[in-house]
């Protein structure tokens, strides 16, 4: 699993943190949905505004967004980044990026649930009709091309289900993963 860091100095042991317990989180999500293989995503160390210029520009790329349509835009996921321990993107070519705010990670057991629940992002991620519809809502999001009111709030609805789903499983998966270990 491919770790690196974005605008972020000294944070070695972090990113060794990161390395190591990324495979064992990933294994556990996937044990427990057992249903797809869980895609492999980027893992990208950074700070918080790492995390949002990247999440833009990343998630803009993946809903082909014109350049004159990018700027002056705050998406809803990244507006308060400095809150934000992670952020799970969908990015070009079917991919999918992993943004962990560095400043939040303090301890191992930080990193561990941040991964197990950036994990779960990806699975949910994968589900049928799960990317085309946040491409959907990038374009809303960008101005470039208006949804209507009650599908914005359906999408809304569903984004808030899914975080529960990610804080329900995180600690129960994390604790799973350091008896196995």
């Amino acid at each position: 699993m491919k770790v690196r860091t974005h605008h972020l100095i000294g944070s070695r042991s972090l990113k060794h943190t990161v390395t190591a317990t990324a495979p064992a989180a990933a294994r556990v999500v996937h044990d427990h949905f057992g249903r797809r293989p869980l895609a492999t995503p980027e893992i990208i160390l950074t700070t918080p505004r790492g995390l949002a210029q990247l999440a833009h520009t990343t998630q803009a790329d993946a809903a082909n967004i014109p350049y004159e349509k990018r700027t002056a835009v705050e998406l809803s996921l990244t507006a308060k980044p400095r809150q934000l321990y992670e952020a799970t993107v969908i990015a070009p070519k079917e991919g999918v990026l992993v943004l962990l705010n560095a400043r939040k990670l303090r301890s191992s057991r930080d990193v561990a649930l941040t991964l197990v629940h950036a994990f779960v992002h990806v699975d949910q991620l994968n589900r049928k009709g799960s990317r085309a519809l946040r491409i959907r809502h990038l374009q809303h999001e960008f101005h470039v091309q208006a949804l209507h009111p009650s599908q914005v709030r359906e999408f809304a609805r569903l984004l808030k289900e899914e975080e529960a789903e990610a804080q329900h499983l995180e600690g129960r998966l994390v604790d799973q993963m350091q008896r196995a270990a």
